[in-house]
């Protein structure tokens, strides 16, 4: 059993239904509330729908890889033996590039969803301004790794499919954009996390209700976390310090894992 359950179909299968629901009821009850309570829907709203339809598209490459055994079955063989190379692993990269690219625009839009979240609750002209700021920030972020995605082999665009001597040939941008997106991944998100701390510590409110506004705000917290988890797994992967299969490693850090050895 794998030190993360990537080597597990039923784990991939349960976990991925299971957020998915959580992030259809999710989404779903944010636009009732605001049909509910009859206020307009918002920029926010919208980033966060995009964001959802982007993840579920994550959520189905998934379960399409467990299916076709391109995820969560072992290779039974090394990256390096010629016979490993076969058609599952041939579907494993293709879904994992395309899972990489996915799942950067729905970060993207997730973040710049709370952007305009603040911007809808903040009016502070200088506030504002940092949020435009930061928005465009957000938006190169999104277009450079998506770039960086499709570029990592240079002008071989094709050897990210290749043979692995094709690959360590022409493809060694891979590893560092890796650590350069999960990096900037957390950055990004303790960043967006901490926009609205001075502003509402300028409200003119009481010490209860200040302390239980950071509170909530607070929450997006848990994205850092998240951040942090996947950068973990994505430097435990690249460097050989996992126990999985290579077939076995989650197709959304990047092109490095299927470089390692069992």
């Amino acid at each position: 059993m794998g030190k993360f359950q990537y080597d597990n179909p039923d784990a991939l299968v349960a976990g991925t239904v299971i957020m998915q629901l959580v992030s259809t009821l999710c989404v779903a009850l944010r636009f009732y509330s605001r049909r509910w309570k009859c206020q307009q829907f918002i920029a926010s709203d919208w980033l966060v729908l995009a964001a959802y339809v982007f993840g579920t598209g994550l959520s189905v490459m998934m379960l399409w890889g467990v299916s076709q055994k391109a995820m969560g079955y072992p290779l039974g063989g090394t990256i390096d033996d010629p016979a490993a190379v076969n058609d599952r692993l041939n579907k494993a990269k293709y879904s994992e590039l395309a899972y990489l690219l996915i799942g950067i625009v729905a970060l993207g839009l997730v973040k710049l969803s709370v952007c305009f979240l603040y911007w809808h609750l903040f009016s502070t002209v200088m506030f504002r301004r940092f949020l435009i700021f930061w928005m465009v920030v957000l938006a190169v972020w999104i277009l450079g790794f998506v770039l960086a995605g499709l570029l990592e082999c240079g002008t071989h665009l094709t050897a990210i499919f290749g043979t692995p001597q094709e690959y360590y040939e022409h493809c060694q941008a891979a590893m560092p954009s890796g650590y350069a997106m999960v990096s900037s991944d957390i950055l990004t998100d303790v960043v967006t996390v901490l926009i609205p701390i001075p502003v509402i510590m300028k409200l003119q409110m009481n010490k209860r209700t200040r302390v239980l506004t950071l509170l909530v705000f607070s929450i997006a917290g848990l994205s850092v976390g998240a951040s942090i988890a996947k950068a973990y797994i994505y430097i435990t992967a690249t460097q050989g310090l996992g126990t999985e299969d290579a077939i076995c490693s989650s197709p959304s850090f990047h092109h490095p894992p299927f470089l390692r050895t069992s």
